[in-house]
């Protein structure tokens, strides 16, 4: 089933409750979830720009050295990182204590 076949992502962002989307995650293939999900917050990936740091050991230590670099050079920052997670200045402590958190709550924090 596709989803240009059977709904517009105009429909589909009407049709599709917030409530629904966790539920989504369980059922269907990452690949659409990720698609249903962007169309529903209106796509909002499309204009950012990423940095992902890898590695085995300082992933947090970087991540936030760069964040703070990249702000004090003027920039609008979001990070995600195992300990934290900053946008716009705002931090809050990552309570899933990971870096792969759903797609739905990635798409909510950078709304």
């Amino acid at each position: 089933m596709s989803i240009k076949n059977n709904l517009t992502k105009k429909r589909l962002a009407k049709v599709l409750p917030k409530s629904a989307l966790v539920g989504l995650e369980k059922n269907l293939s990452k690949n659409l979830v990720q698609k249903v999900i962007a169309t529903r917050y209106g796509n909002p990936a499309r204009d950012l720009r990423v940095i992902a740091v890898t590695g085995t050991n300082g992933k947090t230590t970087t991540v936030n050295f760069l964040n703070e670099i990249l702000k004090e050079a003027g920039y609008k920052t979001a990070m995600f990182s195992t300990a934290n997670i900053e946008i716009a200045g705002i931090q809050t402590v990552n309570d899933t204590n990971s870096t792969t958190a759903t797609v739905s709550k990635i798409t909510k924090i950078f709304l």
